[in-house]
């Protein structure tokens, strides 16, 4: 449980290389300060791989975040997604779902 720990962009960038991320399958990401960036470099990290359930509720993610989350390879196993509390409206919902790159994806949460 990582919430409510000011996780900037930067230390996202530390976490995305966290030995032992591989084994985590719950990341509770809720009230940070991630943004799109940070977002950004987390999907990108192999590491998240095996993450079923993100939380990622209050962290300044907008319209480019979901365009990133969109287009990664590494959020194949993820079954649940809270999204509310950004900057998002509800076409997220769908759109993330068209575009096929979450196929497991059976609860998410945007507002």
């Amino acid at each position: 449980n990582l919430a409510n720990q000011e996780i900037t962009p930067i230390e996202a960038a530390y976490l995305s290389q966290y030995p032992g991320l591989e084994k985590v399958e719950k990341l509770d990401l809720r009230k940070n300060r991630l943004g799109d960036e940070g977002l950004e470099v987390l999907l990108n990290s192999e590491k998240i791989r095996n993450v079923r359930e993100l939380d990622l509720r209050n962290n300044q993610i907008t319209r480019l975040g979901m365009v990133i989350m969109s287009n990664t390879k590494n959020l194949l196993n993820l079954q649940r997604l809270d999204l509310r509390v950004n900057k998002l409206g509800k076409r997220w919902e769908e759109k993330l779902k068209e575009q096929g790159q979450l196929p497991k994806l059976s609860e998410l949460r945007i507002t």
